[in-house]
């Protein structure tokens, strides 16, 4: 057996342990994609504020060819001053060259501006910050539905979501998320977690999803992609028939039969009166949905946006502003009531024309 002297030793161990690192940093890297866990971190966001969680598809998603995990929104101080100011330790554990982003920001600001900062933080102890730009990487979560917004200044940023409630719609608003990449100046570091914080601008950061992947991995099949009804549709109403479909389920999808549709107030898309459905011909139509949950009015017209009033036994009422035939089908959630079936209950209230002056002699009935 050959014989080592102490110097040579030494270096026989270092390369030992450099081998060993060097393997351990590349099992390390990212094989493919890997999906963030953001679920921990999440909480209440625009999504809540406009009643929108159940638009947005959860769980393994695949949007843009990238495949991420969807279950909950992070969103950082902005116009919601009550909002948090930062989220630490977003686990990774890998080496990746590019970090992709499902995000928008609830507010407005300047192109240009930072309105975010991302913090990878390495196995070594050291980090790099890279900012969320305003314009570059994100651009507002409501805007007209109708189109009209300016495209990301990014070229590699791209609006991959859209939604609609009734909320939004009653503003002639959608939602929508976008996708943007980011490219890591460390590709060959494990990240052991991701920091990140509010730059204290109105845009504040939503992020709805992350995934970390090195600059090849293969893209996937997409599991969801925007619905031709939700494309913007911009331009003249001509007054054509146009039928409007939908369907009513509970909180948690499933449709509900039975249940009576009736059309409230309608509003012409040339502005923002509000005008009474009386008279009307599709004020005559009283759809009750099927066993799929399923309605449709057939005498509606593309020149008005439709309030649609959803009364279905064991539910609280539910109201749909704005629903544009043009962009149906349109879906009205209800919620379970809190007042068993059987309870007498006393309404009492005022019947107003569109002036605010009594209406006297009218009938009202109890559907």
């Amino acid at each position: 057996m050959p014989k080592f002297g102490p110097a040579r030793m030494i270096r026989i161990l270092h390369f030992f342990i450099v081998s060993l690192l060097v393997g351990l940093a590349g099992s390390g890297r990212a094989a493919g994609w890997t999906p963030l866990v953001l679920s921990d971190h999440a909480g209440k966001s625009m999504f809540d504020t406009l009643r929108a969680t159940w638009t947005l598809p959860r769980g393994a998603q695949v949007i843009d060819g990238v495949p991420w995990n969807i279950d909950g929104i992070i969103e950082l101080r902005g116009y919601d001053h009550t909002a948090r100011t930062n989220v630490d330790g977003i686990r990774i554990g890998v080496a990746f060259e590019r970090i992709h982003l499902l995000n928008a920001c609830s507010g407005r600001a300047t192109n240009e501006e930072t309105i975010a900062e991302l913090s990878l933080n390495y196995a070594d102890g050291t980090n790099a910050r890279l900012p969320i730009r305003y314009g570059h990487q994100v651009l507002p979560f409501t805007a007209s539905r109708y189109g009209g917004e300016s495209p990301p200044l990014e070229v590699s940023t791209h609006l991959v979501w859209r939604g609609e409630t009734s909320l939004s719609a009653a503003a002639n608003d959608g939602m929508r998320l976008y996708h943007c990449t980011l490219t890591n100046p460390f590709p060959e570091k494990v990240v052991v977690a991701m920091d990140i914080s509010s730059a204290g601008s109105n845009g504040g950061w939503m992020l709805a999803a992350a995934t970390v992947g090195m600059a090849d991995s293969p893209k996937r099949k997409d599991t969801y992609t925007v619905p031709a009804r939700l494309e913007p549709r911009p331009g003249s109403r001509s007054g054509k028939p146009a039928t409007l479909t939908g369907e009513v389920c509970d909180l948690s999808g499933n449709p509900i039969a039975g249940t009576r549709i009736l059309l409230g107030g309608l509003r012409p898309f040339d502005g923002w009166r509000r005008e009474t459905s009386i008279g009307k011909p599709a004020s005559m139509e009283k759809p009750i949905t099927d066993s799929l949950g399923r309605f449709s009015f057939q005498l509606t017209t593309d020149q008005y946006a439709y309030e649609l009033i959803a009364i279905a036994d064991g539910y609280e009422p539910g109201v749909y502003h704005g629903a544009d035939p043009l962009r149906s089908p349109v879906e009205i959630r209800l919620r379970k009531t809190s007042v068993p079936p059987d309870t007498d209950t006393v309404v009492r209230g005022r019947l107003l024309d569109e002036h605010g002056d009594a209406i006297i002699g009218a009938g009202i009935s109890a559907l």
